[in-house]
């Protein structure tokens, strides 16, 4: 059996772990090194060294490297400086990738009611861009709506999306190996559209695929249709009590829009899988690299008029902490259900179908909450105490609705044996009213039988005698 290694929280000098988390990485020069240090400083907004958020950077540059080499052929086509004819970047070419990444989260970041085109014209005048064949500059948009994606974590672009098209990925990993599986949904149920939209606001733009941007209505719907739902339970949202109860799988997902969404029909769960881009984005919410971009979406959808204040950093600690409701606090969920899922995902995957998990997610989902590394990371982020009920509307202000939603669903689903009963510790009045009617059938029963005796026993004492009467011609 693969046995998970579990990382430990570091505190080392730079920003170089042991071994690449993602397969078949370059190791970077001193240059390139500078570079990428650089887009992690004005992304994070806060030194890099310090505590949980050197790991989750170290992963995150892993990731941004991985995806240059995905969309090579675009970014090579479109950025000054990048050999089209080279398979891969060469010497010194990282330098160029970090820095138009720390462009676009300039753009992005800075200027109100940025659109895609505000950010490709700004490049193209700083002389980032080559010059492009088409009027509509076709590769530029594209690769420019994939970096977005990487800084923003609101959708993933496929690396080669048709020509004119900007498309997102319909499909995610599985709970178990890593095999496709359709993460279109109720919140996004269009992956492509064409550049009529590049030169609106971003968040308009991206509202033409669905609901990708979280805000307001988030957690505001479900409570005005269902108020006063009561207190949220842990053992009933555990990911022990969802798999046995109510047979849930998880999907993994690469969308922040659709963590925590429940698919009751197909019985699936989806879970962001980065944890880590979550713990960089619990900064200061006034320095967020998505601060302005989501107080710009949450204001336009503002009822009275008054500007928003999107609770940036606020709304990535609650992600972090709904890991720690569904696995950490229950050692059924971490020690044996993602443990198992882990091994899985470790022993299926192949050079050509990797399933780079995220170390953090092991931290949060494989271990206690009470372990060194999941407590740092909430110690970090003053989560409180533990308790087995919560508040949803005050301690899940952003999910509280997705996590009553999950709750009811467990509760109302019927379980389908004994055992399934037994085993789920979800609610100890049910297991109480399981014993009580075992108990009252079986003395009904024990009572029905002495009865059933004591009436068979009289009718033989009747019968022997009229046979004695019969047999020796007895008078009545």
């Amino acid at each position: 059996m693969t046995k998970i290694s579990l990382p430990s929280t570091v505190n080392p000098k730079s920003l170089s772990p042991g071994g690449p988390i993602f397969e078949n990485l370059a190791e970077l020069n001193p240059e390139e090194q500078q570079a990428r240090d650089k887009l992690m400083r004005y992304i994070v907004a806060e030194d890099i060294w310090k505590g949980t958020v050197y790991n989750a950077c170290s992963w995150y540059s892993q990731y941004l490297q991985s995806k240059f080499l995905d969309h090579w052929h675009a970014l090579s086509a479109a950025l000054v400086g990048l050999d089209e004819e080279s398979k891969a970047p060469k010497n010194n070419e990282f330098i160029i990738l970090f820095e138009f990444m720390r462009k676009v989260a300039e753009i992005f970041k800075t200027q109100s009611g940025c659109a895609l085109t505000d950010i490709v014209d700004k490049l193209s005048n700083d002389g980032l861009l080559k010059d492009q064949l088409d009027d509509v500059r076709a590769i530029p948009n594209q690769v420019v709506f994939a970096a977005v994606g990487w800084l923003t974590m609101l959708y993933e672009a496929i690396p080669r999306p048709t020509r004119f098209e900007l498309q997102i990925s319909a499909t995610s990993s599985s709970a178990k190996s890593g095999a496709p599986n359709s993460s279109l949904s109720r919140k996004y149920p269009c992956d492509r559209q064409g550049f009529d939209n590049v030169d609106r606001p971003f968040y308009e733009m991206l509202e033409h695929f669905g609901q990708l941007i979280p805000g307001p209505q988030m957690q505001s719907l479900y409570l005005r249709e269902n108020p006063a739902r009561g207190f949220l339970n842990v053992q009933s949202v555990s990911f022990a009590t969802l798999q046995k109860i109510a047979n849930l799988r998880i999907i993994w997902v690469s969308s922040l829009a659709l963590h925590l969404e429940l698919d009751s029909g197909k019985k699936t769960l989806k879970l962001f899988q980065y944890p880590s881009f979550c713990r960089i984005m619990t900064v200061e919410r006034k320095r967020n690299l998505l601060s302005r971009f989501l107080n710009d979406h949450a204001g336009r959808n503002c009822d009275d008029g008054k500007s928003a204040d999107f609770l940036t950093d606020k709304f990535f600690e609650e992600i972090l902490l709904t890991y720690r409701i569904l696995f950490g606090q229950d050692d059924r969920s971490w020690k044996t259900r993602f443990r198992q899922m882990a091994i899985s995902w470790e022993a299926e995957q192949t050079a050509e179908k990797p399933w780079p998990c995220d170390p953090l997610l092991k931290s949060l989902c494989a271990q206690s909450c009470l372990s060194e590394g999941a407590k740092t990371i909430y110690k970090e982020r003053e989560a409180g105490d533990l308790d087995r009920y919560y508040d949803p509307h005050l301690s899940f202000p952003f999910f509280a609705g997705r996590l009553i939603e999950l709750q009811d669903f467990v509760k109302h689903h019927q379980s389908p044996n004994l055992r399934g009963v037994l085993t789920s510790k979800r609610e100890v009045a049910a297991l109480w009213n399981l014993w009580r009617n075992q108990l009252l059938i079986f003395f009904a029963t024990l009572t029905i039988y002495f009865v059933l005796s004591q009436i068979f026993q009289m009718w033989q004492m009747i019968l022997t005698k009229e046979q004695l009467r019969q047999g020796y011609n007895l008078p009545n």
